[in-house]
């Protein structure tokens, strides 16, 4: 992997269980460029590139949850993590599951309930939390680009919002 390709990962490793990664992802919503606190949400997607996946079995998938969480960026606390502590203020679905043949692919996410939910509590960022659902049968792991090198535009997470 090139030193200038970062990573986010989420869900349960197969091979080093019960070892469990949870992803963070954070959008600024205020600023020149970011959603009106009096916008009407029509839609949001978030964009992630898959890198890599680890199953037990190649048929396998990956239920992922996305959680709409409030933390103080840029650093995590353990609290962060707990979902008991830090619960989730919206939550959606990545459908359908992810699996192998997503590596190396753009996946879109509807996370317009979550950005209506932002958006409700006057939120000044957008965050998510990416984990395997918890109720998921089989452990599995991806990997989500997050790069900050020269192909940060096509291939770093992102949200697009359209509203009025």
């Amino acid at each position: 992997m090139s030193p200038t390709v970062q990573s986010v990962f989420a869900g349960r490793d197969p091979a080093a269980l019960p070892d469990e990664y949870r992803a963070f992802l954070d959008f600024p919503l205020t600023g020149p460029n970011g959603v009106p606190l009096n916008a009407v949400i029509v839609s949001a997607t978030l964009d992630i590139v898959i890198d890599s996946v680890s199953l037990q079995s190649p048929g396998d998938t990956i239920p992922i949850r996305i959680d709409l969480v409030s933390f103080q960026p840029p650093t995590l606390i353990a609290s962060d993590f707990d979902l008991g502590i830090q619960s989730a203020l919206a939550t959606t679905m990545i459908v359908p599951p992810i699996s192998f043949m997503d590596v190396n692919h753009h996946v879109f996410v509807d996370v317009t309930s979550l950005m209506v939910q932002a958006q409700n509590l006057g939120l000044p960022d957008f965050q998510v939390r990416i984990l395997e659902d918890p109720l998921a049968p089989f452990p599995g792991l991806i990997e989500i680009n997050d790069t900050t090198g020269p192909n940060r535009g096509t291939l770093a997470p992102l949200l697009q919002v359209e509203y009025f």
